[in-house]
């Protein structure tokens, strides 16, 4: 039997944030130093989008669009699905199927307070099939 692990259990509590205004060659640096996959975007206190690795090919590198000009206004993605932190891993997959997302803004009672990416549950899930393996 599976256990229901609750999205709390996993999430990343660091969140990296960048203004609508910074460019995307900065905003790939950030991820690089960082080792991290997305950003999210924020205006006037509040995240307003994220911008992923695969926003950065899709809509910056593979269109030809200069890196040093292009915003993240202008390439992220929104608005940024979330989820409550006390929500099942469950629910968080089928959110992130049902959207067609990688990765979920963490909120307590609507204040963000984590992200979750499609690699943390998947990190999850071999964790608890290690612990499932009988041993020998």
């Amino acid at each position: 039997m599976i256990p229901r692990f609750q999205v709390k259990k996993v999430m990343s509590t660091k969140l990296h944030a960048v203004p609508t205004s910074a460019v995307a060659r900065t905003i790939a640096q950030l991820m690089a130093n960082e080792h991290i996959e997305c950003v999210l975007v924020e205006e006037g206190g509040a995240f307003v989008g994220i911008v992923t690795e695969t926003d950065i090919v899709k809509k910056v590198l593979s269109q030809d669009a200069d890196p040093t000009r292009t915003t993240a206004q202008e390439i992220m993605s929104y608005p940024v699905a979330s989820i409550e932190e006390s929500s099942s891993l469950e629910t968080a997959h089928e959110a992130m199927g049902g959207q067609r997302v990688r990765h979920l803004l963490v909120t307590r009672d609507g204040t963000p307070v984590g992200l979750l990416s499609v690699r943390s549950l998947l990190d999850a899930a071999y964790d608890w099939a290690l612990q499932m393996k009988p041993q020998h």
